[in-house]
């Protein structure tokens, strides 16, 4: 039997993902890899994890579970850890690694929910990849308030408006979500709707701004530019930086022209 590691590095709500080119487009699973002769389980995590992300601060992980794996006969060991150091843009050194990448916890979890638009998918409900991803999202231990199950960005394809909008209850939790609609002409429109949509669960909503957007699905690249005459100018890079947590693998560009 040939053994194996498998695991999850995060980094505050990150996670490190990594997809081979022989897999299908989209998708991504954990790092993972042969022991090597000679090396501890402990050994290969460090090695895998810094040859596949160029990442060498994994300071602190962890055993978790263990799965037979046929491929070819092999047993696939389970370890979470969390990077150390500042925020650092993986990239392989092996050329059997096409992608190494952080994606948000929000992203993710709407993948495993099937709530994501993306072209983006991971294992199924056999792997021990799937279980450390579904472990590490149960283990948010966030205080659980009204706002948290609201979906930070939600967008139209196309080319129409958007609003940047703090979303926040009476303890002072809050949050920022992205929300852009072609089938609203205007700003207050699509405040009003979004307004609608969490009044009821106790929630309050306050506009930090807005401007225009052009989403392209099939070249996955989202234009950020433009004005709102009702509520002013977003920060284009704050929202740019929410969009990214939604569209992990898209292209995203801001610019100030109002066309």
């Amino acid at each position: 039997m040939d053994p194996a590691i498998i695991v999850l590095v995060s980094f505050g709500k990150y996670i490190l993902l990594g997809r081979q080119n022989k897999w299908e487009q989209g998708r991504y699973s954990l790092l993972a890899g042969f022991v090597e002769v000679g090396e501890t389980f402990e050994q290969a995590v460090v090695r895998e994890v810094k040859e596949e992300a160029n990442i060498d601060q994994l300071p602190h992980f962890r055993y978790v579970a263990n799965q037979p794996w046929p491929f070819p006969s092999s047993l696939m060991v389970g370890f979470v850890g969390e990077a150390d150091g500042k925020f650092l843009e993986p990239k392989s050194q092996l050329t059997d690694d096409e992608d190494a990448r952080w994606v948000h916890q929000d992203f993710l979890k709407a993948v495993l929910m099937n709530k994501s638009t993306c072209n983006f998918s991971v294992p199924g409900k056999h792997a021990i990849a799937r279980l450390l991803m579904e472990r590490w999202i149960e283990s948010d231990t966030e205080d659980s308030w009204a706002g948290k199950d609201v979906q930070t960005t939600e967008i139209d394809e196309g080319k129409f408006k958007y609003v940047l909008i703090r979303v926040k209850d009476s303890s002072g939790n809050q949050k920022l979500v992205v929300r852009g609609n072609k089938e609203l002409l205007f700003h207050t429109d699509i405040l009003e709707a979004f307004q609608r949509e969490v009044t009821p669960l106790g929630l309050q909503v306050e506009p930090m701004g807005g401007g225009k957007m052009e989403h392209s699905p099939e070249q996955q690249v989202i234009h950020v530019f433009g004005v709102s005459q009702a509520f002013g100018p977003a920060n284009h890079k704050l929202t740019s930086s929410i969009l990214c947590q939604s569209f992990p693998l898209y292209k995203i560009f801001i610019s100030s022209d109002d066309a």
